[in-house]
């Protein structure tokens, strides 16, 4: 009887599929023929979106039509030296110009349904900033926060739980080698082990031509493999019900 339970307890608890994944393509904004590219993967890929790009305002326009979720992609300052966007958040900035500036690039952009850092490797590991951008945050219940972990250090996740701001982070980065293939789809793969094993895997990638090539040849072969693509948004609820289960049987 105890193992009927356990069992019983264990399909309750266990997704469906073999695993859910949920894949972001950032730093759109700068090029309209690699973001038509993004924009015509599968909707369950959400696009996160840089404010004040060239293309940003159409891509988001276009992006929204066609049914894919879309996140604002909000410019960090890093820890080293690097070129910065224009909305760059930075740490020299008072409490009132950072919620200021928050709160004016979510206005700008009312299709956004999330927010995740560009950038950010300097201003995710303080917690004094990040606890600013998630009091801004806040007041927006119907947006989340997805920690791209630019940095082992990053405090942001944690100030996003704090604020009970809806919350993930990322798992797997798809292209850091953007031009070899090979690797990319050795991320993928490994994206899709992850998911198998943990039941849940995220993963971010960015609009380059290789990228979104693999992107475009491997993606209607997920459902074969029992694994499930949804949008970030879903992704958090359903990781959210899965924790609380958890939680439930295991106080």
């Amino acid at each position: 009887m105890r193992l009927l339970t356990s069992l019983l307890l264990y399909l309750l608890i266990t997704p469906a599929q073999a695993g859910v994944i949920s894949i972001v393509i950032d730093d759109l904004g700068y090029s309209e023929t690699l973001g038509q590219r993004a924009i015509n993967l599968p909707a369950a890929v959400t696009l996160s979106v840089l404010p004040d790009t060239p293309h940003s305002n159409s891509l988001i326009y276009e992006a929204s039509a066609n049914g894919h979720e879309i996140m604002l992609h909000l410019p960090m300052q890093a820890s080293e030296a690097a070129p910065q966007e224009p909305q760059t958040l930075t740490l020299d900035m008072g409490e009132r110009e950072l919620k200021d500036k928050l709160q004016q690039l979510i206005s700008n952009h009312p299709e956004i349904a999330g927010v995740n850092n560009h950038m950010g490797s300097g201003m995710t590991r303080s917690d004094q900033q990040m606890q600013w951008l998630m009091q801004s945050l806040a007041e927006r219940p119907d947006l989340f926060f997805l920690d791209s972990r630019t940095t082992a250090f990053t405090v942001a996740q944690k100030q996003a739980g704090i604020h009970n701001i809806p919350n993930t982070r990322r798992d797997v980065f798809l292209d850091n080698e953007p031009d070899d293939p090979e690797k990319i789809r050795a991320q993928l793969n490994a994206l899709i082990n992850k998911a198998k094993r943990d039941g849940f895997a995220l993963a971010i990638g960015h609009p380059h031509p290789t990228t979104l090539h693999i992107l475009e040849q491997e993606l209607p072969r997920l459902e074969s493999q029992g694994i499930e693509l949804v949008p970030v948004s879903e992704y958090i609820s359903r990781q959210a019900h899965h924790q609380a289960q958890l939680t439930s049987l295991h106080p």
